[in-house]
Parts: structure tokens; C-alpha cells; sequence
């Protein structure tokens, strides 16, 4: 009887362990824009697509994005979730600082950026709370932004998972 409650308490705090685990977030995803309601926003306010490769705390993330007159731009960033603000130059020569940190729930993570040009005469502020759903296939990103000229707006956009 004491091994059946010992095992009993094993297998729990396994199952509880494995149910607290970080997701992973590695991998290509590409807006899905049936899913996106874009409301009367251009669809170039978000990005085409992310690929994330993901090691522990550690996201390298390339964004593609593609302008108001169909330039594509690629930029990367290093993260540390938990970690220090990171410090970058992104297209059109805006200063961006960004600082990443998991949520209480352990599941998603919130990514909070300022990207300023040198004259702080354009720029903006941007939140982006991150999660996976449908078995990591599903990328869910809310963006919360607000423009240096006072224009601000709220968006949440679907990527899917390239296989």
C-alpha cells in the first residue's frame, strides 16, 4: 500500500512538472490574413512573417515585413526573456529597445519595445504578448501601439506554422 501511494505521488508530480513546461517557440510562421482582422488598418502594420529559433530563455526572432510600397525588409533581434533590455537599428534607421519577459502563466511571454528615430520625431511603442495554440501550430500575437505622432491601435494577428 505505501509503494502503490508513493507511485501515486510520483506519477503526479511528473505529470504536474510536464504541465508547467515552457512551450518552444522555434519555428517559421506566416500571417494568416483570413484569420486577422485587420480592421481598416494596412495589412503592412504587422509583419509577414516570423521565424523564431528558440534555445531555453534565448529567442532569435527575424521579423519580414513589407512596406507601404512593397519594399520587403528582413530584421533580427536577440532576446533574452527574463533578460536585459537589447539595444538595435531596425529598417528606416529607427533606434529600438526592446525588453522581453515570460507571464505569470509561464505560456506566453510579452515582448515591450520604444523605436525612436535620432530627432524622436517618428517612432513608436509597441507591446506584443506571444502565445501558441493549436499544439504550437498557431502563433497568437495582440499588439497594443502607439505612434510618436499620438495614432495608436490594437491588432491581434494569426500566424501558422510552415511545415
Amino acid at each position: 500500500m505505501k509503494n502503490l501511494f508513493l507511485c501515486i505521488i510520483f506519477l503526479f508530480t511528473i505529470s504536474h512538472l510536464q504541465a508547467q513546461q515552457k512551450p518552444n517557440f522555434t519555428g517559421t510562421f506566416t500571417l494568416d490574413k483570413a484569420k486577422t482582422d485587420f480592421d481598416d488598418l494596412p495589412e503592412y502594420v504587422l509583419p509577414i512573417s516570423f521565424k523564431i529559433v528558440q534555445s531555453g530563455n534565448n529567442l532569435t526572432i527575424t521579423r519580414t515585413t513589407v512596406t507601404d510600397q512593397g519594399v520587403e525588409r528582413n530584421f533580427t533581434e536577440t532576446i533574452i526573456l527574463g533578460g536585459d533590455s537589447v539595444k538595435s537599428v531596425i529598417p528606416g534607421g529607427l533606434h529600438r529597445t526592446s525588453i522581453a519577459a515570460w507571464n505569470n502563466d509561464q505560456m506566453t511571454f510579452t515582448i515591450k519595445s520604444d523605436s525612436r528615430s535620432a530627432d524622436h520625431t517618428a517612432g513608436l511603442k509597441l507591446t506584443e504578448v506571444w502565445s501558441l495554440t493549436d499544439e504550437g501550430n498557431t502563433l497568437e500575437v495582440d499588439r497594443d501601439v502607439l505612434q510618436a505622432d499620438g495614432g495608436a491601435y490594437q491588432l491581434k494577428a494569426f500566424y501558422e506554422k510552415n511545415n
